[in-house]
C-alpha cells in the first residue's frame, strides 16, 4: 500500500486512446504508424506494467461514462468494417469495464467547469479538458493522455485564469506515465524491487519471470511441450548455451526439435518451480512407461498394474504404490531379477494357502506348533515377530504367568534375548506353516463395510475366524458409530502379513 501522503497518485484519468491502447493493443497497432520494432516492444513492455499495477490495486482508472461510450463506439465501428469479429469486440468491452471505475456522481458539476473553460489550444477535444477538470476534482490526480503536449501548454497558458491546483497535475502519455512511476519511490516496491524481470518472445509478447531466471525458466513459461523439445536458444540475435542467465528486456527465441527429451541435469539451472516440476512430471512419467514396457517384455499381460501381485512386489519393496515399483524399474533403481524372484515367492506363497484350503481342520490338541520339547501355551515375540515362512531360526525362552510356564518364540539373533543364559535358551523349529495373527479393525459401524473387509481377506485365500465384534462407546463423540472388529487370521511370514495389512487399509472407513 502507497502512504497516505502519497495516495492521490494512484487515481488516473485516461484518454479514449490511451483506454483503447490498454485493452485493444493489437487492433490499435493496426491504424498507428510506430517508426521501429524496439519502439514497439517499449510501447507493450509499458502497457504490461500499467496492467500489473491495475491488477494489484496499486493505481486506478478513474472514468467518466462519456469516455467508456466513447471506446465502445469506436469498437463497434471496427467491427462494422469488419476489422474485429463480435467474440472480439465482447472481449475488449468485458476488459475495458474490468480496469476501469466509473463515477459520476459529480459529473453534471464537472461538466459545466470544463465548459467554461473555452476556448482551448487547437488539436485539444473537450474530453481533454473535462479530464484535466477530473483529474483536478480527485486532488492532484494523473492524466493520461496522447495530447500531453498541447494540454500542458494550455494549462501553463491560462495560469492567470485557473485554479493552482490545475498546475499541479501530472499529465503524461503511456511513455512518460510508466518513467514517472518508476521514479517514485513508493511506486518502487512493485516495481524496481520486486525481483521480476520482463523479456520478450520474437513476436514481442512479454513475459514475466523471476530475477536469474534462464533461458529453461522463460521456455517453461511458454508451454511445457516446448520446455520438453528445448533445443536451443538466441537472446537479442545471438545464439547462447540453453542454460544462459536473461535479463530485463531481454528478446529470446527458443528452437525446438521434434522429439521430448529433457535433461534432468536442467534442474541445475532453474529459478522457477514450475519448470522443475514440469521436467521431473515428464521423467516420472517416461520412467513409469519405461518399468511398464520392460514387465509386459517378461511376463506379457500376465500381471495388471493394479493386480495384487504386482501390490505384494511394491510392499516388499517398500515402494508406496506400484506406479513408484514401475518408476524404480524403469529408472535401474529396482531390476527385473528382484522383481522375478518376489513374484515366484509370491506365487509359492498363494500355492500353500490354496493347499490349507483343501486339508481338512486338524486337532487342536494333537497340532505341535514346535519340534522339540511340547508347552501348554506358544506366544510370539513382538520385538521380533518369527513367522515360520520366514526361513530364520527360532529359540524359545520359558516364560511364566500366573505360575503357568509358556514358551516365548524369538528369532535366534533377536537383540532382546542377547543377554539371556544360553541355559535358559531351548532349541526349537517350527512344525507347521502358520502361526495365528489377532488383528483389531476399527471401522463404521455398517455390515456391509465389515462383509467387504472379510470379502478381500478371503480373496487373498487366507484363513480367518472374527473372534469378536461390538460397538464402541469410547468412539460415541464421532458423527457415525464406530464398531471393534476382533480377526484371528492365519499367517506364513512377515511379508505376508504386511501385505493383507495393506490391503485393509485401502478400505474407506477403517
Amino acid at each position: 500500500m502507497f502512504p497516505q501522503d502519497s495516495r492521490s497518485f494512484q487515481h488516473i484519468v485516461p484518454d479514449v486512446k490511451s483506454l483503447l491502447f490498454l485493452i485493444a493493443f493489437d487492433l490499435m497497432m493496426e491504424t498507428k504508424i510506430i517508426e521501429s520494432n524496439e519502439a514497439v516492444i517499449k510501447l507493450q513492455n509499458n502497457l504490461y506494467i500499467l496492467h500489473k499495477l491495475i491488477n494489484n490495486g496499486e493505481i486506478y482508472l478513474e472514468c467518466s461514462c462519456s469516455i467508456v461510450m466513447s471506446c465502445i463506439r469506436y469498437l463497434e465501428i471496427q467491427k462494422y468494417n469488419s476489422l474485429i469479429t463480435n467474440n472480439k469486440l465482447k472481449e475488449y468491452i468485458d476488459k475495458l469495464l474490468e480496469i476501469v471505475r466509473v463515477k459520476d456522481n459529480h459529473y453534471d458539476s464537472l461538466l459545466l467547469k470544463a465548459d467554461r473553460l473555452i476556448p482551448y489550444l487547437e488539436g485539444l477535444t473537450f474530453e481533454d479538458i473535462f479530464g484535466l477538470v477530473h483529474a483536478e476534482y480527485l486532488n492532484e490526480g494523473i492524466i493520461l493522455n496522447n495530447n500531453k503536449n498541447q494540454l500542458k501548454q494550455w494549462v501553463d497558458n491560462n495560469k492567470e485564469y485557473i485554479e493552482s491546483s490545475y498546475c499541479d497535475i501530472q499529465i503524461h502519455y503511456i511513455y512518460s506515465l510508466v518513467k514517472f512511476i518508476q521514479e517514485q519511490d513508493l511506486f518502487s516496491d512493485l516495481l524496481n524491487n520486486r525481483n521480476i524481470i520482463i523479456v520478450n518472445t520474437p513476436d514481442n509478447d512479454p513475459i514475466e519471470l523471476p530475477s536469474g531466471s534462464t533461458t529453461i525458466d522463460f521456455v517453461y513459461k511458454l508451454h511445457s511441450s516446448i520446455g520438453h523439445r528445448f533445443s536451443k536458444a538466441e537472446i537479442n540475435g545471438k545464439e547462447v548455451p540453453i542454460n544462459t542467465v536473461i535479463h530485463d528486456q531481454d528478446n529470446v527465441k527458443i528452437i525446438t526439435k521434434n522429439t521430448e527429451n529433457p535433461d534432468l541435469h536442467w534442474l541445475n539451472h532453474i529459478k522457477t518451480d514450475y519448470a522443475a516440476k514440469q521436467i521431473k512430471k515428464w521423467h516420472k512419467k517416461f520412467n513409469i512407461e519405461r518399468g511398464e514396457k520392460l514387465l509386459k517384455k517378461e511376463f506379457g499381460k500376465r500381471y495388471s498394474t493394479n493386480g495384487e501381485v504386482l501390490n505384494y512386489v511394491a510392499i516388499y519393496l517398500r515402494q508406496k504404490t506400484t506406479l513408484e515399483l514401475l518408476e524404480q524399474l524403469g529408472k535401474g533403481d529396482i531390476n527385473l531379477e528382484q522383481v522375478k524372484q518376489i513374484i515366484t515367492e509370491y506365487i509359492s506363497i498363494k500355492e500353500k494357502r490354496i493347499q490349507l484350503n483343501e486339508i481338512k481342520s486338524c486337532n487342536r490338541k494333537n497340532c505341535k506348533p514346535i519340534k522339540g520339547k511340547q508347552y501348554d501355551n506358544y506366544q510370539i515375540a513382538r520385538c521380533c515377530s518369527p513367522f515360520p515362512g520366514d526361513e530364520v531360526d527360532i529359540i524359545g525362552i520359558v516364560k511364566k504367568h500366573h505360575n503357568s510356564p509358556y514358551l516365548k518364540i524369538h528369532n535366534i539373533d533377536c537383540e532382546s534375548i542377547k543377554n539371556i543364559p544360553d541355559e535358559e535358551k531351548i532349541a526349537i523349529e517350527w512344525n507347521c506353516s502358520f502361526s495365528t495373527v489377532s488383528i483389531k479393525l476399527i471401522m463404521k459401524d455398517k455390515e456391509e463395510m465389515l462383509r467387504a473387509t472379510l470379502n478381500e481377506i478371503a480373496s487373498q485365500c487366507y484363513k480367518y475366524n472374527v473372534r469378536k465384534s461390538n460397538p464402541s462407546n469410547s468412539y460415541a463423540k464421532l458423527s457415525e458409530a464406530i464398531a471393534i472388529i476382533m480377526i484371528d487370521v492365519l499367517i506364513n511370514s512377515t511379508i505376508e502379513l504386511k501385505h493383507l495389512v495393506n490391503q485393509i487399509r485401502k478400505a474407506p472407513g477403517i
